[in-house]
């Protein structure tokens, strides 16, 4: 008796993709206004929605896809402006030092630059957001 093979289409895997990474940025999104209710309150959900999607795609682009990683990619965009990654020499530096290869080991590098740099009042937030 010959089995059926279940075949998946290239465009199927692309609606499951998206869909997850909607759940992604729901949870991102709920998270942040436990975290940082007053920053959210002020942005509105769908500006901070935005903004994380956003995110999600920037992160991309630097090899960053480890959902944990992605959380703490978009926590810097909440915490020094959508476009750190630009503005910040910091920022740019460890993003395009090709000496430190993994993603997840640059965003460690990343992250505890990015707690140096934050001022006292956010100190609690930053470490909470990015210590996920």
């Amino acid at each position: 008796m010959a089995e059926k093979m279940l075949i998946i289409r290239y465009e199927q895997v692309e609606v499951f993709k998206e869909e997850a990474r909607k759940r992604f940025a729901k949870r991102v999104l709920s998270h942040l206004q436990q975290s940082w209710p007053e920053k959210i309150e002020s942005l509105g959900d769908e500006a901070a929605y935005d903004i994380i999607q956003e995110g999600i795609e920037c992160a991309k682009s630097y090899g960053i896809s480890v959902e944990r990683d992605v959380f703490r990619f978009i926590a810097l965009m909440f915490l020094f402006g959508t476009d750190f990654y630009r503005n910040q020499t910091w920022a740019t530096n460890i993003l395009g030092d090709q000496t430190i290869r993994r993603p997840s080991e640059r965003m460690a590098v990343l992250c505890r630059t990015a707690e140096a740099q934050v001022n006292e009042s956010n100190q609690s937030q930053a470490k909470e957001l990015l210590n996920v």
